[in-house]
């Protein structure tokens, strides 16, 4: 296994510098998207795509629950429609159509 990539400890935030893109992540990584791919698998048991979406997802909470603008979140994280996403897997209670209009959201 890729020695270079086990020392990586600040995926995340890699992930985030990346715009959430594989392909980005691994060249920034200096390897291969295979070889990225085969480390995920290894070391977090899921391909990178699932572990990027569930990363994406987890800060795209963090911010909702910190009351950040949708609008700014989609931003954030690269999303195009990301109000009825995030309502529908995290259950928000705030955020409802309504409150998605009125925080901005197209």
């Amino acid at each position: 296994m890729n020695q270079e990539l086990q020392m990586i400890a600040d995926w995340p935030e890699r992930a985030e510098r990346a715009l959430w893109c594989i392909d980005t992540l691994a060249k920034n990584c200096g390897v291969s998207v295979s070889t990225l791919e085969r480390f995920f698998q290894a070391t977090h048991g899921q391909c990178s795509h699932a572990w990027m979406n569930a990363e994406r997802m987890r800060r795209a909470r963090e911010l909702l629950e910190r009351r950040e603008r949708i609008k700014d979140i989609k931003i954030l994280l690269c999303y195009e429609h990301a109000a009825k996403l995030f309502g529908r897997v995290h259950q928000i209670p705030w955020l409802q159509p309504e409150a998605a209009w009125a925080a901005g959201v197209q």
